[in-house]
């Protein structure tokens, strides 16, 4: 989550995303694949979803 957010999205666009699943059930982690690889991956993942998706979230920063 953390580094999903470092990319640039937002912690509701996250949710919007997730729908009340934790990341490793959308993203399942590989087996054997370590957490800094599976946190890049899945942040590439959750990119890409929310690309393809309308989460925007409008609200104002802060």
């Amino acid at each position: 989550m953390s580094a999903a957010t470092e990319a640039g999205l937002t912690v509701a666009e996250l949710e919007a995303l997730l729908r009340g699943r934790p990341p490793t059930e959308v993203v399942p982690p590989w087996p054997g694949e370590d957490p800094d690889t599976y946190a890049d991956r899945a942040t590439g993942a959750f990119m890409t979803l929310y690309l393809s998706a309308d989460v925007a979230d409008d609200s104002p920063p802060g």
